[in-house]
């Protein structure tokens, strides 16, 4: 399959840079960053999960954060989102990043470090802040997994800026979902946030992802004269759920019996022979909390009370009553012999690199975005030990070009979220 759409890719290259330039001039600069999780499952390639504020950026390997920061310096410089983002008066010489109120996870102060250092090599004085009440000081320094300090300054709003003690800062970098509601004080901020913090999880919903990016796959397959099922997980949708109850779990049920009778018919047509399973997560949530896999509704009839309990909450607790029901793909993507997945990052709609989430007690049906998880950086020009079980001659430009362009692909879907949220909510 991979082989087969790096053909058309190039075979059709002219029509494609015609396509994104056209979509990318329609949807505008925003999401300034994201990472997209893709699944390879040797006869398809499909995002599963698009992240608009993403943390890892630690797990990029040198090359591919030195693009990462000439992205962010052709993104932040281009006059047009100068004017977009500063009403055309002047220059992004100071940035705040506005990080997550958790401080415990040493792993994401690796993240704001390397995000930190990314922006700052751009030519841009950078300064990370968090809204959190329990920072004790107006600095505060933190020791990351890699033995670095991070300083997380307090940040408050002040006459509609957001600041530090001693940063004023002329842009706001969130990287922080508001999985638990957009605090007060960000409505009040006049500077420019970006990507905006009212595409948070409070509101954000993966099924509206996957229905925007539905429609741009089918466009761009029509385009370069492929089937769209190639690059498409199939997915479904229930809402108002209550977990607690028989008549939730029923809906639940027979949306996983129906998607799976659809996916077990695409099989059929396509001649695939893998026994047909759905992811099931929050349609609200990250952190991959509030997720199982199932082949057969039935399993959400015989729920136990530790598996009921793990998906009616999400992240900091929230009561998960929306799902989103996914095709599941088996990952033929293998790394050092661990079963693994890419994780693509974007930087002003344009890939600058990503790296393998690995996993070693996880089969290829599973979810790998768990606990004992591990990351593996994928610089393409000097990857060794990685295995395609399903296309031994995949090579590694293959491999680059059709990860690279299903994940633009899903930053766009992410755009058009973006620009559908009502002006009067902003």
């Amino acid at each position: 399959m991979l082989p087969y759409l790096v053909e058309q890719f190039k075979k059709h290259d002219s029509k494609i840079q015609e396509w994104f330039s056209y979509y990318e001039s329609q949807i505008g600069s925003e999401p300034i960053y994201a990472s997209v999780d893709l699944r390879n499952a040797g006869y398809k390639i499909a995002p599963v999960d698009t992240n608009i504020f993403p943390a890892g950026f630690n797990n990029l390997c040198p090359s591919f954060q030195r693009e990462a920061t000439r992205l962010f310096k052709e993104a932040l410089s281009a006059p047009g989102i100068d004017r977009k983002l500063l009403g055309g008066r002047g220059e992004i010489k100071k940035i705040l990043i506005l990080a997550e109120e958790h401080t415990r996870n040493l792993f994401y102060f690796d993240h704001l470090h390397a995000l930190k250092s990314i922006v700052e090599a751009a030519g841009i004085e950078v300064v990370v802040g968090s809204l959190s009440t329990d920072l004790p000081a107006e600095e505060n320094f933190f020791e990351n997994a890699s033995g670095k300090k991070v300083t997380i300054a307090r940040a408050a709003e002040k006459n509609g800026k957001l600041q530090t003690s001693t940063f004023l800062p002329d842009l706001i970098l969130i990287n922080n979902d508001f999985s638990a509601g957009l605090p007060e004080v960000i409505r009040r901020v006049k500077q420019p946030m970006v990507p905006t913090p009212h595409i948070g999880w409070h509101r954000r919903k993966k099924s509206d992802h996957f229905t925007h990016y539905r429609k741009f796959i089918e466009n761009f397959a029509e385009h370069i004269e492929i089937d769209p099922w190639l690059m498409l997980a199939e997915f479904s949708m229930v809402d108002e759920l209550n977990l607690s109850e028989s008549s939730s779990t029923e809906r639940l049920a027979a949306e996983v019996d129906r998607l799976l009778a659809i996916i077990r018919e695409k099989h059929h047509a396509h001649g695939v022979s893998d026994e047909p399973f759905v992811f099931v997560k929050n349609n609200a949530g990250t952190y991959g909390m509030a997720i199982m896999t199932a082949h057969s509704g039935d399993e959400f009839l015989q729920l136990n009370k530790k598996q009921r309990k793990n998906m009616k909450t999400g992240k900091g607790s929230q009561s998960v009553t929306s799902l989103i029901i996914q095709e599941g793909l088996v990952t033929v993507d293998r790394f050092q012999g661990l079963v693994a997945e890419p994780v693509v990052y974007l930087v002003n709609n344009q890939a600058c690199g990503g790296f393998f989430r690995l996993h070693d007690s996880v089969d290829e049906r599973g979810n790998l975005n768990q606990p004992g998880m591990r990351f593996s950086k994928l610089c393409f020009h000097e990857l060794t030990g990685y295995e395609n079980v399903y296309e031994k001659a995949c090579d590694m430009d293959c491999l680059s070009m059709v990860y690279k362009y299903t994940a633009r692909i899903a930053s766009l879907a992410a755009g058009c979220e973006i620009n559908s949220i009502p002006l009067h909510e902003i």
